[in-house]
């Protein structure tokens, strides 16, 4: 038999004799087989050790007969991890798992299919995504099937709806979040599976959409629209008949709410059913000022408000009960290809058609960028109990967590919480105070509380179900659970690895930390005053300074005893000018200097006062380093910093200072950074050629090429952008 990299080419494998003949194999990777044989086995093999003749072991991972019949036809989709088989006629679909720290795994999927009428299976072909598989027949006939049916879902406030393949393909499943969690939270204590207080809904159709609003479900396929109650009839107490609705085009994605009914058809299509979600209110198509039908790129629906992102860059808001035009915002990073609003629509992550990821403040008119986001945004979602705390999920399925500031020295931002490795498959449906329900590939749900919030809470409490209500003076009852998340295709690995026994000082200074990134100022002064050291409170006085937190600082150095720093803090808490207090913080010593000249210098820059911006910087290196985090903090300000001083070299005219800075730094994204700035500040062709010296971080093939590819560009007096200057980097490698 042929196999894959081996030195010599072929192997010897030696299969139980009750299984027959071999007639069909399949290689799933370099060393895992699934072969088909005569008595209508189905076997997969893993592989290990040499593949020469003679040496090396195969481990059975799976012997199944649920085909019945010999003659296996096998196709194999790498994408979604699915291996189609069929013989007589029959069909049978295997999930398999090849990477992860864990072995192989192949697991059939529950059920077989049968074939209609006398139709038996000649070929099989997955197609590239996974969703669908053709079936040649004997008989010369092409049948398609659904492989993998797309999970269904919909939430609304604190509920959700979703559709579980293994129990019916007609029948919502409705629960509520908060006592899922508390659910999931009881069963991990008890160690035993109980069943989810889901409430079946029976669909009318087979539905390939779902949307939960406040009254109804709405299940769609083709442009027909089911809109079914969720409440009994009070007379009968019996659910009324679903209403119908059609539309002028195939459905691409739909939500509601109590208002109206939203949907996106073919090309990008938008249409209104106003008057609620019985079905009969009047129907609106959107359109432009110049009459034209709308191609939007993405929607959103809040509870008062209609998004729609449109590919000229306009983000444009429309009231629910009329369809009226409210606003219009005209967005520079091109195409509008998502939105992710928060409950009441005044924060909107977008991202456009260029790959750009911003959080636009609608009431404020703000753009602000996401810290550290890379990737594709796949889906966002806002948190139901903490009304500033956003997670999103790129591509890969890394979920990064941000807190929105609304007040700090540098102005109100975005802040990088931290980070939450997931996987690809699953789709997050709610997050509420941190823990996020997924939507799992086998049509389950699963909730995962984030690595951001592990030691939130009292000792005994269920991490699930408390309430993060301590957000300094942002404290505020919890709002409603999220509209969901609205995206699919991304999600978090469901079985996280749990941290180790704490001793109960070391769970504090985890949580006090843990509740800082968050912007818990309330939980996190709670913490350090049981723990009650000076260090960590002096740290929790200068990060509550950075957000402008006056009256957790006080309180912070009233438990130290440090009445130095009081008598400069107290008179503070009677100004109301939130720019002169800023300014009184900064000429503080020594309790806020280091970080927040970082962040001086940061907003100056941005702001185009590069000297000021420098001499900052400079400072911040010089000064001591008193952030909550330890080395790895301390190490990410002097990174950032040493950043900034090589930028505004370079903005200021130091070139070759600016370049040397950047090549010592080890990032190849600085130095490229910065060799876009010499462009943008139009710097002779010499500097360019010049910055090649500085390019040692990765060996450069052909230094010769990297320039020739970038002189054209640079005698027509183009702009360079960092997107050429990587095709020129990629180029000089020999890529």
């Amino acid at each position: 038999m042929g196999g894959e990299g081996g030195s010599g080419g072929t192997f010897e494998l030696a299969f139980r004799e009750g299984y027959g003949d071999l007639l069909q194999y399949c290689w799933l990777s370099r060393r895992l087989l699934v072969a088909g044989f005569s008595t209508g086995y189905l076997v997969a093999v893993a592989l290990s050790g040499g593949l020469q003749p003679g040496s090396g072991s195969g481990t059975e991972l799976l012997s199944s007969r649920a085909l019945h019949h010999s003659g296996s036809a096998l196709s194999w989709c790498a994408a979604t991890g699915m291996l189609a088989a069929g013989a007589g006629g029959r069909l049978a679909l295997f999930s398999c798992a090849l990477e992860g720290p864990e072995a192989p795994r192949v697991v059939q999927q529950p059920g077989v299919t049968e074939l209609e009428g006398a139709h038996r299976v000649a070929s099989l072909q997955a197609s590239p995504c996974g969703r669908l598989l053709s079936v040649g027949t004997e008989s010369g006939k092409l049948l398609q099937f659904l492989a993998k049916p797309p999970l269904l879902h919909g939430a609304c406030g604190g509920k959700l709806a979703y559709v579980d393949p293994a129990a019916s393909l007609t029948q919502a499943l409705l629960l509520d979040t908060a006592s899922l969690q508390a659910q999931q939270q009881q069963q991990q204590q008890q160690q035993q599976q109980q069943h989810r207080p889901a409430v079946p809904l029976p669909l009318p159709v087979e539905p390939e959409l779902l949307a939960l609003g406040p009254t109804h479900l709405a299940a769609a396929v083709g442009n027909m629209v089911w809109l079914q109650a969720l409440e009994p009839n009070p007379s009968t107490g019996l659910l009324p008949p679903p209403a119908e609705a059609e539309f002028p085009t195939e459905i691409r994605w739909l939500r509601l709410n109590a208002s109206c009914l939203l949907l996106l058809g073919e090309g990008g299509r938008v249409f209104v059913q106003l008057g609620g979600a019985d079905g009969s209110g009047e129907v609106v198509e959107l359109r432009g000022e110049d009459g034209e039908a709308f191609s939007a790129g993405c929607a959103a629906l809040t509870e008062r408000s209609i998004l729609l992102g449109l590919p000229d860059g306009a983000l444009a808001s429309y009231r629910c009960s009329d369809a009226a035009l409210v606003s219009e915002y005209q967005h520079g990073g091109g195409g509008i290809t998502a939105v992710f609003p928060n409950q009441d629509g005044t924060m909107v992550v977008i991202q456009d058609a260029s790959g750009g990821t911003v959080l636009y403040h609608a009431m404020r008119g703000q753009l602000m960028p996401l810290p550290e986001w890379s990737g594709e945004l796949r889906a966002a979602g806002w948190d139901g109990g903490d009304p500033g705390l956003l997670a999103a999920v790129n591509e890969a399925g890394l979920v990064h967590v941000y807190c929105h500031v609304p007040h700090s020295v540098q102005g109100p931002g975005v802040k990088l919480v931290g980070t939450h490795a997931g996987s690809k498959e699953a789709v997050p449906l709610a997050l509420l105070n941190g823990a996020v329900t997924w939507h799992l590939p086998d049509g389950s749900l699963d909730t995962q509380l984030l690595d951001t919030h592990q030691h939130q809470g009292e000792p005994g409490d269920s991490p699930m179900g408390r309430a993060a209500s301590s957000r300094g003076r942002h404290a505020q009852a919890p709002a409603p659970p999220p509209a969901g998340w609205g995206t699919p295709a991304a999600g978090a690995d469901p079985n996280p690895s749990r941290s180790k026994p704490m001793t109960r000082q070391k769970l504090l200074v985890a949580r006090c930390q843990e509740a800082l990134a968050l912007c818990h100022f309330a939980a996190a002064l709670g913490a350090a005053r049981t723990l009650g050291g000076p260090q960590l409170l002096c740290e929790l006085a200068l990060t509550a300074l950075q957000f402008l937190e006056l009256r957790v600082a006080v309180a912070a150095h009233e438990t130290a005893g440090d009445e130095e720093a009081l008598a400069q803090l107290r008179p503070l808490l009677e100004v109301q000018d939130e720019n002169l207090v800023t300014g009184r913080i900064q000429e503080l010593e020594p309790h806020a200097v280091g970080s927040l000249a970082l962040l001086r210098a940061q907003a100056l820059e941005a702001d185009g006062q590069v000297g000021t911006a420098m001499a900052l910087y400079q400072q911040a290196l010089a000064e001591p380093d008193l952030v909550t985090g330890g080395a790895a903090a301390a190490h990410q300000r002097r990174a950032q910093c040493e950043a900034g001083r090589a930028r505004c070299s370079i903005l200021l005219g130091y070139v070759e200072q600016g370049m040397e800075l950047a090549a010592a730094s080890g990032s190849a994204d600085l130095v490229l950074e910065c060799a876009a700035l010499l462009d943008q500040a139009q710097h002779a062709k010499e500097d360019l050629h010049g910055i090649t010296r500085f390019l040692h971080l990765e060996p450069l093939d052909n230094r010769a090429l990297f320039v020739r590819t970038l002189e054209r560009p640079i005698k027509a007096r183009a702009s360079l952008g960092l997107k050429r200057l990587q095709v020129g980097w990629e180029a000089g490698r020999g890529r």
